[in-house]
């Protein structure tokens, strides 16, 4: 990967390392870290996907709940019965708990099969099984929870997401952050999160507020996630009080696992 995925015209790239037999690569305008890696869709139909892994509800709950709900309370204040489209839908959980705990309502679209036979069967949950070419509503809000890592072209990725959004509609996003406390303990070479061909791009708050301007939205929140922090869970089980207490200190310090990014449209 020789040019910046989301502009070629920011200066060029640094190698950085190889992974998994892939070259890694750093754009030195946005920092962005890219794979020189093509899209592979036969893993997320693979039952060890980690979506798949916990294969009751309640499993499923104690390991996203805590996020999703977090989330879903986010867009609530800000789109009270909105309408979403969640792209990527994964297992179906954030779908189910947007639409049975909060004012929302929420569609889930998923290009893989096996999760959407997932979703129904352990969450009875309805997703759509297509892509977001074929899509043609637009919704109050549409979110990409840990996608955009994972496409060849994010930005085209992002202009199918803002063509389904309404004029005053938000895109929400998360992904991982080069910034958080893994990434800074372990250091790039060892942090998990860069993992051709699971994770092809790997984004700086830089890079995907210029991302988002490309195709006209502009950061109206900024925080970081970390809501799994299973060494937590393990301990406490699901009382979650020693995990909001991480998960707050690690947003105050800016060095949570994932970017949480609510975009709204440029005003013309």
């Amino acid at each position: 990967m020789s040019i910046c995925k989301i502009n070629p015209l920011h200066g060029g790239v640094n190698a950085l390392f190889e992974r998994n037999g892939f070259a890694i690569t750093r754009c030195v305008h946005c920092g962005l870290i890219m794979a020189d890696c093509p899209f592979a869709h036969d893993q997320y139909e693979a039952d060890s996907y980690y979506t798949m892994r916990w294969t009751d509800q309640a499993s499923i709950y104690s390991h996203w709940a805590f996020r999703w709900r977090w989330i879903a309370r986010k867009i609530e204040r800000m789109k009270p019965n909105g309408s979403i489209l969640d792209v990527g839908a994964g297992n179906g959980s954030f779908v189910k708990i947007a639409r049975e705990e909060y004012c929302l309502r929420p569609t889930g679209i998923e290009t893989s099969r096996a999760e959407v036979e997932f979703a129904k069967r352990v969450l009875d949950e309805d997703l759509r099984h297509q892509s977001l070419e074929q899509v043609k509503s637009k919704f109050d809000v549409v979110t990409g929870f840990n996608v955009i890592e994972h496409v060849s072209d994010p930005i085209a990725l992002l202009h199918e997401m803002a063509g389904r959004t309404k004029q005053d509609g938000l895109i929400v996003l998360t992904t991982p952050s080069p910034r958080s406390i893994q990434a800074r303990v372990l250091g790039l070479e060892r942090w998990e999160m860069i993992c051709p061909p699971h994770h092809l791009n790997i984004f700086t708050q830089m890079a995907l507020a210029q991302s988002l301007a490309t195709v006209g939205f502009e950061v109206v929140e900024y925080d970081t996630l970390s809501t799994y922090i299973n060494f937590v869970r393990r301990i406490e089980g699901d009382r979650n009080i020693l995990r909001e207490l991480f998960f707050q200190a690690f947003r105050l310090l800016g060095i949570g696992a994932d970017h949480f990014v609510i975009a709204r449209r440029i005003a013309a």
